[in-house]
């Protein structure tokens, strides 16, 4: 049996016997029944994705704007720019993933947003863990100046500082 005849049939069981019901018509119902259960999130995509665009457009101005860079705020730049690409091409590829969930046909597309999220992604977590890295880097430099450093060169100062 045909799947196009399946569908039909199934329809005019379920449905009765309505002949100007075609599986397309179906399928649209069904995608439009999922899409409304799921209009919260698509909702809540779609405020995260205006807050998150502006959000970094500010952050990637004022960074790059700034006089002197410090690590830390290359750091915050690309991460700014890393979530905006996640905001440009992530959310709405997921908003129209859940708006159309039985007819969404594009698998190019998918293919490539989702490994371009996942990309977005995982730079995101490299750039995270190289600024906790150059963070504590920092800090452990202080701790060792502070306690043994320090000390050391006071030392050696009081020894000058006594009659030969």
């Amino acid at each position: 049996m045909e799947t196009s005849t399946f569908l039909t049939s199934y329809w005019n069981y379920s449905y009765g016997s309505d002949s100007s019901k075609d599986p397309y018509s179906l399928l649209l119902k069904l995608n439009n029944q999922k899409a409304l259960r799921d209009l919260p999130v698509i909702l809540f995509l779609g405020v995260l994705l205006i807050v998150g665009i502006s959000g970094n457009i500010v952050v990637c101005v004022i960074y790059s704007k700034a006089k002197k860079k410090s690590t830390s705020d290359l750091f915050i730049l690309n991460l700014a720019v890393l979530d905006l690409l996640s905001c440009t091409f992530g959310i709405p590829l997921e908003i129209a993933d859940l708006s159309l969930p039985y007819m969404f046909n594009a698998p190019a597309v998918c293919s490539i947003g989702r490994a371009m999220e996942s990309c977005t992604v995982i730079a995101s977590v490299f750039t995270l863990l190289s600024l906790n890295l150059s963070l504590w880097k920092a800090d452990i430099k202080e701790a060792l100046l502070t306690t043994y450093w320090k000390p050391c060169i006071r030392f050696r100062e009081k020894l000058q500082l006594l009659p030969e």
